[in-house]
C-alpha cells in the first residue's frame, strides 16, 4: 500500500501590489484585528500556509487586489 507523504506547510504572507510607488505592500494583522500594509515581509503577517494566506487575500475588499505569496524564495523557484 502506497504511503501518502504529508507536505509541511510553508509560511506565507498577503501581498499588494501598490501601483502608485511600484512597489508591493505586505499585510500586518495588528493585535486587535485591523488591517495595515508594510513596506517588507519580514514585517508582515506570516500565515502557516499559503492556502491560509490565500484565504485571507480573498476576505479582504477587493480594491486591494490581494494575494497570498509565500515566505521562502525557494518555494517559488521550479
Amino acid at each position: 500500500m502506497p504511503a501518502i507523504a504529508a507536505h509541511a506547510p510553508h509560511p506565507a504572507v498577503v501581498a499588494k501590489s501598490d501601483i502608485a510607488h511600484a512597489a508591493e505592500r505586505y499585510l500586518l494583522l495588528t493585535p486587535v484585528g485591523q488591517a495595515t500594509w508594510v513596506e517588507t515581509p519580514a514585517r508582515a503577517t506570516a500565515f502557516p500556509s499559503l492556502r491560509e494566506a490565500m484565504r485571507m487575500a480573498t476576505r479582504l475588499p477587493s480594491h486591494h487586489r490581494a494575494f497570498g505569496l509565500p515566505c521562502d524564495p525557494a518555494v517559488t523557484t521550479h
